[in-house]
């Protein structure tokens, strides 16, 4: 089994924000540069060119999902609790083929306000169709679905049109695409991702 699909689908892995801090090893890119008239296009354009980078092929391999429940609101699921965000149903992109909820008895000092956590799961889905979701995202007008490779062991994930985490799973995969990606890398990060890479080398 791949080693990030035997990981997402453990209800005890709760992939926590901030993904790449808290998931290592992991690279962070840049995404939304420039100045205002030309910052959401290359957010866009940058967050597809670093998906054509992972993702050989029009095939993804599994997006996933994490609904959360709210203690404030029980009948609210919210992603993220920011009544700005125009958040759609779940349900628009995708039939999820399953779902699981996730184990947060343990991390009480994580999620205070949190019921429950579902995360839904849809497999080998065309790259076209993540590329309508992904301008979404850019756009704050869709829920933060991750995107996920079994072969290469990792999962891409966009926080929102300032950058995105790419968490791995096999350290050979993240030397790798460390290389592919280097032109992307947030400078803020840049020296914590280079010391990552030189400690597996």
């Amino acid at each position: 089994m791949s080693i990030v699909k035997e990981k997402i689908e453990d209800i005890n892995f709760l992939y926590q924000q901030p993904w790449f801090y808290n998931n290592k090893p992991s690279l962070r890119c840049e995404l939304g540069i420039g100045d205002e008239t030309v910052y959401l296009e290359n957010a866009v354009n940058r967050a597809l060119d670093i998906l054509n980078i992972l993702f050989k092929g029009d095939i993804i391999d599994c997006v996933f999902l994490d609904e959360y429940t709210i203690e404030d609101d029980i009948n609210d699921n919210v992603i993220f609790v920011n009544d700005e965000v125009d958040q759609t149903d779940i349900n628009e992109y995708f039939n999820f083929d399953k779902t699981i909820d996730l184990n947060i008895t343990n991390n009480n000092e994580f999620y205070e306000n949190v019921v429950s956590i579902k995360r839904h799961f849809t497999y080998n889905i065309g790259k076209t169709k993540i590329e309508t979701i992904i301008k979404k995202q850019i756009l704050n007008e869709a829920h933060v679905y991750h995107f996920v490779s079994f072969k290469n062991n990792f999962i891409y994930s966009i926080y929102d049109d300032r950058g995105c985490d790419i968490v791995f799973f096999d350290e050979e995969k993240y030397k790798e695409f460390y290389f592919k990606l280097e032109k992307y890398f947030l400078d803020y990060d840049r020296e914590s991702m280079k010391n990552t890479l030189d400690s597996l080398l």
